[in-house]
């Protein structure tokens, strides 16, 4: 590997068929700058955090984020940018919402059997009702019967 003048070129070699060869492959770009570098730590950290905590507010978690790392060359665009990337990787966590009546009615088995829930789907009518059993003891506990 030879680094020249910020290239890099890799001399590669490979068996193929019993036969040796050899290429140079140059990988001519210049190197990333400081503040880009520390944009995507700051951003790989926030996606990470923005999964681990999913209730902190994405305002709360970058201004946090770039007080520990003391960025100084943050600029707006790039806070836009990390609280879309907070966005975006705590939609691929969440299950898709349903859009239709029928995708809703169809999801809620699924959705219904990691709790112990109590629950009422009227597809006719397209009424559904959940509740858990402590939530009703709890709503009976201050009904008060004349």
């Amino acid at each position: 590997m030879d680094i020249s003048s910020g290239f890099i070129v890799i001399s590669v070699k490979s068996r193929h068929e019993d036969d040796l060869e050899e290429e140079n492959l140059d990988h001519n770009h210049d190197s990333d700058s400081s503040n880009t570098l520390e944009r995507q730590k700051l951003t790989n950290n926030l996606k990470r955090k923005a999964i681990e905590d999913i209730c902190q507010r994405p305002s709360k978690m970058i201004h946090t984020e770039v007080l520990k790392e003391k960025s100084e060359n943050i600029s707006t665009e790039d806070v836009t940018r990390m609280r879309k990337c907070i966005h975006h990787a705590r939609m691929k966590v969440h299950p898709k919402l349903p859009k239709t009546l029928e995708e809703l009615q169809e999801s809620v088995p699924s959705f219904l059997e990691k709790k112990n829930w109590m629950y009422i789907n009227d597809k006719n009518s397209n009424i559904l009702s959940l509740t858990t059993e402590q939530n009703l003891s709890f709503m009976t506990t201050y009904w008060i019967i004349t």
